[in-house]
């Protein structure tokens, strides 16, 4: 009895399994290739269809808060890369998707001739994601930048990201002006695995980083701001639930703004030193002649 009872408990367990690993991939699944940003504010899902490779499957999911999120695939600069950038339409209920190309270090005008299908939106929970098929895009003007294309065999495919300020954007306009970026940074795509079904990627808040390298991340002001923000409020949440002493509050919050204005300092100090440096420099040459 005691080892008929044990074999029924192992099949039980055993026809569960396959329900928990279906759950996981529902999150991850195979064949795409994911990308979360460290604040997990933006994510970016990429999946090439088996069928037409000039054609890919692609999802976005963006943070509400955020005024803008991007996408830039084929280069690790902005000059020649395709962009895919998205915000709020005006009445915030659906999205705005603006695809870009730049060829400098200034902001990406809006390409009108890529063709793409729209596949579905949702805004849930802070949220906001977009899915598209980008048609026949393995190509695009890629300027005297020497780029304009993807390589569907790379293992490190050249990609980058950025996410706008913490502000309200919202508009139906493809053409919309965006604020600078707060955040950006640059990650590799392994094109080789990335083949899956031709559908729609998933993007959820379980996803995670899958078939691709980080390679650089920059942050503004406006992050460090944030951070400071968000400890702020931590601290507060956890005095109100426990009977912690207010002076190491204070002294935990007063190091936190003084570390900061030490780095905004010591960035100033930096630029007025290089500035001096090229005013000497001018006065040398204008001697000299």
């Amino acid at each position: 009895m005691r080892l008929s009872s044990f074999w029924r408990c192992a099949a039980a367990v055993a026809a569960l399994v396959p329900s928990f690993a279906t759950a996981e991939d529902a999150d991850n699944p195979s064949g795409q290739s994911t990308f979360i940003s460290p604040d997990k504010d933006l994510g970016f899902a990429f999946t090439i269809g088996n069928v037409d490779v000039n054609d890919y499957f692609v999802t976005m999911r963006l943070k509400t808060s955020r005024s803008w999120g991007a996408i830039g695939l084929g280069s690790n600069a902005m000059a020649g890369a395709l962009y895919f950038v998205m915000y709020l339409n005006e009445k915030a209920d659906n999205v705005t998707f603006s695809p870009r190309l730049a060829y400098g270090n200034y902001e990406p005008y809006f390409y009108d001739s890529l063709k793409w299908q729209y596949l579905n939106h949702s805004i849930k929970d802070g949220f906001s994601t977009l899915s598209f098929r980008c048609i026949d895009c393995q190509n695009w003007p890629g300027g005297t930048s020497g780029k304009g294309y993807l390589d569907f065999t790379s293992h490190d495919q050249k990609s980058i990201w950025a996410l706008g300020p913490h502000q309200k954007l919202r508009s139906n306009d493809q053409k919309a002006a965006l604020r600078f970026h707060e955040s950006h940074g640059v990650f590799n795509i392994d094109m080789a695995r990335t083949r899956g079904a031709e559908d729609t990627p998933a993007l959820t808040d379980k996803s995670v980083d899958e078939g691709i390298t980080r390679v650089k991340e920059t942050f503004g002001r406006d992050h460090m701001a944030t951070t400071l923000m968000n400890l702020v409020r931590e601290i507060v949440v956890n005095r109100r639930n426990s009977d912690a002493d207010n002076t190491m509050i204070i002294v935990v919050v007063g190091t936190a703004f003084s570390l900061t204005l030490a780095a905004m300092s010591l960035g100033i100090a930096l630029w007025m030193m290089h500035d001096m440096k090229k005013n000497a420099a001018l006065r040398e040459a204008n001697r000299l002649l």
